[in-house]
């Protein structure tokens, strides 16, 4: 979205391009990966420079369809354990161990997301959709926030209606975390959709390009 502003991060980005059929993973159509470290800021109410990081895998069996996987998780930071092991243990997202909290990496959110061109039926047409979770149960993610919508685009034109749940079933819980009590925010702006959480609503937009 448009609400966070940047912070420091390394970023790795990797695309395997046309599957050859030869291959084993030929069904899997085309592969992109990616993945980012950063550090958030020192003026926090919580722990001061926290590692933020991420990774995103995306397939496309199909030329139509787009299948994602996303997770990022917050941990470290000044106060906190910041060794390897703590570092291995938020990147299998083991985050919500119960007792001390000093023992728990920190804050992780995991989910899917989808988007299908459907323009051999209504030409320029996609439907997209999302839902991450902002909890953890039985190593799944859940207490979902989810979005769903469809573009249109034509000649370097787009238009969009979109649809965007951030209530994650209670109140509170969206970018929000009992040992990183900023949330998921970098100097107080989410680090998630830019109406931040505990939101419902519709979106319509649209863009236009002057490629001329």
């Amino acid at each position: 979205g448009t609400a966070a502003r940047p912070f420091p991060n390394a970023s790795v980005e990797a695309a395997s391009g046309t599957l050859p059929p030869t291959s084993f993973w030929w069904w899997l159509g085309e592969v992109n990966f990616s993945a980012f470290f950063g550090e958030l800021e020192d003026e926090r109410g919580d722990y001061s420079r926290p590692y933020l990081m991420g990774t995103r895998l995306v397939v496309r069996p199909w030329r139509s369809l787009e299948l994602g996987l996303s997770r990022t998780a917050m941990w470290g930071g000044e106060g906190r354990d910041n060794s390897l092991e703590m570092f291995w243990t938020s990147v299998i997202g083991r985050d919500n161990q119960e007792g001390d909290p000093s023992l728990q990496p920190g804050n992780g959110l995991g989910g899917f997301d989808a988007r299908w061109d459907v323009s051999q039926w209504l030409p320029g047409i996609a439907l997209y959709g999302q839902m991450i979770g902002e909890d953890e149960a039985a190593n799944l993610p859940s207490k979902y926030m989810y979005l769903a919508g469809a573009d249109w685009r034509r000649d370097g034109a787009m238009a969009f209606v979109e649809w965007t749940d951030s209530s994650a079933k209670l109140a509170g819980v969206a970018y929000n975390h009992h040992i990183y009590t900023d949330g998921y925010r970098y100097k107080g702006r989410p680090l998630g959709h830019w109406a931040d959480g505990d939101s419902n609503l519709w979106t319509i937009g649209a863009l236009v390009s002057d490629l001329a």
